[in-house]
């Protein structure tokens, strides 16, 4: 199971909603632990609760892409031949 808390940290105003989120599974045992965590700050209201949760996806692919890229072997990254038969497939 995911799970997604969001919460408006009560610094915003009537326009402006400040929230933070935290991510949760459920591991096989049926335990609920958490894998992330952030803010988002600014989000207008009038843009309804669904742009709310995109933009805590967006945070999250952030989150990951950077993860990602930090953890890969710069060798591999670079090396142009691997990214072209990839794009050939």
């Amino acid at each position: 199971m995911l799970r997604l808390d969001i919460v408006n940290d009560g610094t915003g105003t009537h326009e402006v909603g400040n929230y933070r989120y935290y991510v949760y599974v459920t591991d096989t045992a049926g335990n609920l632990q958490e894998i992330a965590r952030g803010n988002v700050k600014g989000h207008k209201r009038s843009k309804r609760w669904y742009e709310l949760v995109i933009q805590v996806a967006n945070n999250g692919l952030l989150y990951w892409s950077e993860e990602l890229k930090n953890s890969l072997d710069k060798s591999i990254i670079d090396n142009v031949d691997i990214w072209q038969e990839l794009a050939n497939k």
